[in-house]
């Protein structure tokens, strides 16, 4: 159980790494997604994902919770879930417009 937990620590640890290098690099620098109103909305989503990150990993891998605050920790869970799925839905109208006018 013990190598489990390591293993899913790791994992959190390069989704984070690895989503904060998309939304820094390829939102805010590459793409600038924030300038353009056609993707303001998911550029929103996105920054709001990373806030719910914080409390959701902290209150899986760091206290490791139970009772009241593991209820709290999944509905963390299902906030970030709902709002990956909403990103998705938006994401592909919100860069519909944008292909070929990005700054290069």
């Amino acid at each position: 159980m013990e190598n489990a937990y390591l293993l899913a620590t790791i994992f959190v640890a390069l989704f984070g790494v690895l989503g904060a290098f998309d939304g820094v690099y390829f939102h805010l620098i590459k793409y600038r997604l924030y300038l353009y109103p056609e993707s303001r909305l998911e550029h929103q989503i996105h920054t709001i994902r990373a806030l719910v990150f914080i409390p959701m990993a902290y209150l899986f891998f760091v206290e490791n919770v139970g009772g009241l605050l593991l209820h709290l920790a999944l509905a963390v869970f299902v906030i970030d879930l709902i709002l990956e799925l909403f990103d998705i839905l938006v994401e592909k109208d919100a860069r519909r417009l944008l292909w070929g006018h990005f700054p290069s």
